[in-house]
C-alpha cells in the first residue's frame, strides 16, 4: 500500500490537477473545506482509512491540497513502505519526522526476513511519536525474543527510544512476556494507555515490578496469565482507570476473580465480545462504585437473566449494549425494559445497536422508547 497520505505539488505553472479558478471545487472557502475534511475524518477509527481520505481530498485541486495539514499520523502496511516513508521524512523540510505523533505499523508474514530492521528506520525518523500501534501477522525473529514483544531486536530497540510515548498497542502475533511488561512500564513512564490484544509468553523469569504511575487506560485480551502478570503494576495506585477486556474469558480461568479487587477503581468498563455470567462477575459489577460507562455484549445481559443489578451503581451515566444479533431469537431475553427500570435516577444515556430496532416488534421498541422518555434519559441507536 502506498503510504504517502499527501502528494507534493508538481513543478508546473498550473494548479494540480488543472482546475479553473472559478470552478466549484476551487471556489469553496478554506474554512468550509477544513470543516468538510474534519467531518470526513471524525467517525473513521481506522488510520488507513483516514490516511486514504486525506490523500483523496488533496487530489481534487491545488486549493484542496493546501487545506490538508501536514499529517501527524501515518499508517504503513509493509516494511518496504515503512523504509520509503522514513527516507521521505528524513529528506523533507516541510514535512519532517519530528512532527509525526502517531504511527500504525501492520506487517504481514510475507514481508521478508528483515522486516524489523527496515521498519526500525521509520521509528528512528519519528522520535516524537506519542501513539504507536504494532500489528504483526507473525512474530519477527532475531534476538530479544523474551523481551522484544515479537518485534525483533532492531524494531524493539528503536521503539524503546520513543521517550514521549503515551499510547502503545501490541496486536495479533506480537507478544509480551513478564520481562517485556516490566520494560514497557520502566522505559515509558508517561504511558497513559496500553492495549495488549496479543500473545502472552509467561516463560521468562518475572523481574522486579515498577509502578505504572501514569497508566489510566487498559485494553487487554481475556488471558488470565496476562492479567495476572499485568495487574500488579497498577495495584499500588488508588487512581481510577478504564478497562476493556476483549475475547470471552474462559469460564474456569478465574479472570473475574483477578479483577474483583480493582472493580471499585474502574470508571469505564467494556466487555464487547461476551463473558459467561457467574457469581464472581456479578460481584465485580456490584463493586464498580465509580463506573460511569458500561459497554456490554448483549449475551452478558441475556445470561444474567434478571440478576444484572445496576441500580447500586450511583455514578453510572451511560450503558452501551453491543453485539450484532442476527435473529429475533438472539435478542430475545434481553429484558432491556426491566434493566432500565432498575437504574439510578442520574442515568443519562442508553446506546443500542440499530439492528435491535429491526428485530424487535414495534411494541418492544416502543416500550424501551417510552421508558427512556419517562426516565428522561437519551436513547441512541448506533
Amino acid at each position: 500500500m502506498d503510504i504517502q497520505p499527501d502528494q507534493q505539488p508538481a513543478s508546473t505553472a498550473y494548479a494540480r490537477p488543472r482546475q479553473p479558478a472559478d470552478s466549484p471545487a476551487a471556489a469553496l472557502p478554506t474554512e468550509t473545506l477544513q470543516h468538510i475534511l474534519e467531518l470526513a475524518l471524525e467517525d473513521d477509527e481506522d488510520p488507513f482509512e483516514r490516511q486514504s481520505t486525506r490523500r483523496s481530498f488533496s487530489k481534487v485541486c491545488y486549493h484542496w491540497y493546501t487545506v490538508v495539514p501536514s499529517p501527524i499520523e501515518y499508517a504503513v502496511s509493509s516494511a518496504r513502505s515503512a523504509r520509503k516513508l522514513a527516507l521521505r521524512l528524513r529528506q523533507s523540510t516541510s514535512d519532517p519526522g519530528e512532527k509525526v505523533r502517531s504511527l500504525v505499523i501492520r506487517l504481514d508474514a510475507v514481508n521478508g526476513v528483515n522486516r524489523g530492521g527496515r521498519t526500525a528506520k521509520l521509528l528512528e525518523a519519528c522520535r516524537n511519536v506519542e501513539h504507536l500501534s504494532i500489528d504483526l501477522k507473525s512474530a519477527l525473529t532475531g534476538g530479544y525474543m523474551c523481551d522484544g514483544g515479537g518485534m525483533g531486536y532492531r524494531l524493539y530497540e528503536a521503539a524503546k527510544k520513543l521517550k514521549g510515548l503515551r499510547v502503545l498497542e501490541l496486536l495479533e502475533e506480537a507478544y509480551v512476556s513478564p520481562a517485556a511488561l516490566a520494560d514497557i512500564v520502566e522505559v515509558w513512564p508517561e504511558l497513559h494507555a496500553l492495549r495488549l490484544n496479543c500473545k502472552f509468553h509467561p516463560s521468562c523469569r518475572p523481574p522486579p515490578l515498577p509502578v505504572a504511575e501514569a497508566l489510566r487506560h487498559l485494553d487487554i485480551s481475556g488471558d488470565v496469565e496476562l492479567a495476572h502478570a499485568l495487574l500488579p503494576y497498577i495495584a499500588p495506585l488508588r487512581t481510577t482507570f478504564s478497562l476493556i477486556v476483549r475475547g470471552d474469558p474462559l469460564p474456569d480461568s478465574r479472570f473475574s476473580g483477578l479483577l474483583l479487587p480493582f472493580a471499585d477503581r474502574l470508571d469505564k468498563f467494556a466487555a464487547p465480545d461476551g463473558w459467561l455470567w457467574s457469581s464472581t462477575l456479578r460481584s465485580m459489577f456490584l463493586n464498580m462504585k465509580n463506573v460511569h460507562t458500561l459497554e456490554l455484549h448483549h449475551s452478558i445481559i441475556k445470561d444474567a437473566h434478571l440478576v444484572l443489578e445496576l441500580h447500586p451503581l450511583a455514578e453510572l451515566r451511560e450503558l452501551i449494549i453491543v453485539g450484532v444479533a442476527t435473529s429475533a431469537e438472539d435478542c430475545a431475553g434481553l429484558h432491556v425494559e426491566w434493566l432500565l427500570s432498575h437504574l439510578f435516577p442520574s442515568f443519562e444515556r442508553l446506546r443500542l445497536p440499530r439492528q435491535l430496532a429491526q428485530l424487535w416488534t414495534a411494541a418492544e421498541t416502543k416500550t424501551v422508547e417510552d421508558r427512556a422518555e419517562q426516565s428522561q434519559f437519551e436513547l441512541v441507536w448506533t
